[in-house]
């Protein structure tokens, strides 16, 4: 997903969703836009940062897509039976 994002120059960029942490870490940008709007970093609260790295269950892209949640591990296949003659 392309975020629109304003330098500190006042030039603007889409930039892809991944980046973000790292503009905003770096103070390269001085806002970037979400549906509500446009936020100012270091006045308006923006992503907070983890401690820890996340050890929970996937919520996110092609498992929620498919309404895969709770699911542990993939399911098995039925054994193949040989024909018989």
């Amino acid at each position: 997903m392309l975020i629109q994002v304003s330098y500190d120059d006042n030039k603007f960029d889409y930039v892809k969703d991944y980046m973000l942490d790292q503009l905003i870490q770096s103070g390269a940008i001085s806002s970037f836009k979400r549906r509500s709007g446009w936020v100012r970093v270091g006045i308006d609260p923006v992503r907070s940062q983890r401690c820890s790295p996340y050890f929970g269950e996937e919520r996110r892209g092609a498992a929620a897509a498919l309404g895969l949640f709770g699911i542990k591990a993939a399911v098995s296949p039925a054994p193949v039976r040989p024909l018989s003659d």
